[in-house]
């Protein structure tokens, strides 16, 4: 693909323009539809080209945004998937975690240690284990993210965004997880 850069004025001087398939049009101060209009008046008026397709940079601009906005609600749904499985996930492990506990609750609660006490218990370990898993995904996914970019030669900018909306999400899907066994473990 070999390339020339010419003014319309030189292209003009040339008559026979048979190895020329496409062009490239740069407007300075006038709209791009305009000088299409007239850089196609001018192919026709010089060298009686008629049949001239342009394509438009802002259609590709527009199909590379709607193909990234796609790509990002994909990627939005994912996250909700996998924040849900993993809710799902917590709330299976407390279970199990419950009934594997019901001797120490019994003798809790034989010992005279109230519902309230029993819950709170729990509470408290529930949301210390989603910190922990909330900080260690934050962590890895950073230091994963890092690895890719650069890798890829690219900048990698770190952002508070991950911490800011993670780690609260990772304490309220823990909490939402944790009140059907927290409750069970109470009575």
């Amino acid at each position: 693909n070999k390339s020339i850069f010419i003014s319309i004025e030189t292209l003009a001087s040339l008559k026979e323009i048979d190895w020329v398939d496409s062009f490239i049009v740069q407007s300075k101060g006038v709209p791009l539809n305009k000088a299409e209009h007239n850089f196609k008046e001018q192919l026709q008026s010089t060298l009686s080209i008629s049949d001239v397709f342009i394509r438009d940079a802002t259609l590709f601009q527009k199909a590379l945004l709607q193909q990234t906005n796609t790509t990002i609600r994909m990627l939005k749904m994912i996250a909700i998937t996998t924040l849900l499985l993993g809710g799902l996930s917590i709330l299976n492990l407390l279970i199990i975690l419950c009934d594997e506990r019901k001797r120490g609750i019994g003798l809790r609660l034989a010992i005279g240690a109230t519902p309230w006490q029993l819950a709170s218990q729990f509470l408290r370990e529930i949301l210390l284990l989603c910190c922990l898993g909330a900080i260690g995904g934050i962590v890895f996914g950073h230091a994963g993210a890092y690895i890719i970019v650069m890798k890829l030669g690219l900048t990698y900018h770190f952002g508070l965004f991950s911490w800011l909306v993670g780690l609260p999400i990772a304490l309220i899907m823990g909490l939402l997880a944790g009140i059907i066994p927290t409750l069970t473990a109470a009575q």
